[in-house]
């Protein structure tokens, strides 16, 4: 591969990455949040930008990953955004936000940890029904993550009919720390509101 297209792929895997944080987060929300709208879906020229359909009408990876986002249910796994390596503890919450108008029931969550190349290497399962237009927890798990955990994929299964799929890359994260911005606004509200 060339540094082009290392790049390249690098700058959608972060897109997307990006874009499942923020859209999931809102989801899960449901009645905090009056919803996300996704800005930018196509671009009309040539350009380095944040579409998620080039100027070519190509999909770019983020594609595929909102379109699994804005399904009437969706399965989100909530999580610090942090490196996880052997030993890490993985203990997300597993939210289901069902966004159609009726019950959903005799429903079973299906988590699986699998490695790089695929291979399952641990599973969580919860039964679980979700009332309509809801967004709730339906379970936490820990797990301790063994040499090359790399992915975590989730269904919602109803019978045979997998209902809901998501998927996450622990490989991905943001290593950004605070800046001075977020030490600092803590503060400034503080000393705001003592003043009020």
């Amino acid at each position: 591969r060339t540094p082009l297209e290392t790049f390249v792929t690098a700058s959608q895997r972060a897109q997307a990455h990006g874009l499942q944080i923020a859209i999931e987060h809102h989801r899960r929300r449901k009645y905090a949040c009056g919803g996300c709208l996704l800005w930018q879906f196509n671009t009309p020229w040539p350009a380095i930008e944040w579409a998620i359909v080039d100027h070519y009408r190509r999909p770019k990876l983020a594609y595929s990953t909102v379109q699994r986002l804005y399904a009437p249910v969706l399965v989100s796994l909530e999580y610090p955004d942090v490196p996880y390596g052997p030993g890490s503890k993985f203990c997300p919450s597993a939210w289901v936000v069902n966004d159609r108008q009726e019950p959903l029931t005799d429903c079973r969550l299906v988590v699986t940890l699998e490695g790089s190349d695929g291979h399952p290497l641990d599973r969580f399962e919860q039964p679980c029904d979700l009332p309509p237009d809801s967004a709730q927890i339906v379970g936490r798990f820990c797990w301790t993550l063994p040499a090359g955990a790399r992915w975590v994929r989730c269904s919602l299964q109803q019978g045979d009919e997998r209902i809901a799929f998501n998927e996450y890359d622990l490989a991905l994260y943001d290593d950004r720390g605070p800046n001075r911005w977020h030490r600092f606004r803590p503060w400034l509200s503080a000393r705001l509101l003592d003043k009020e």
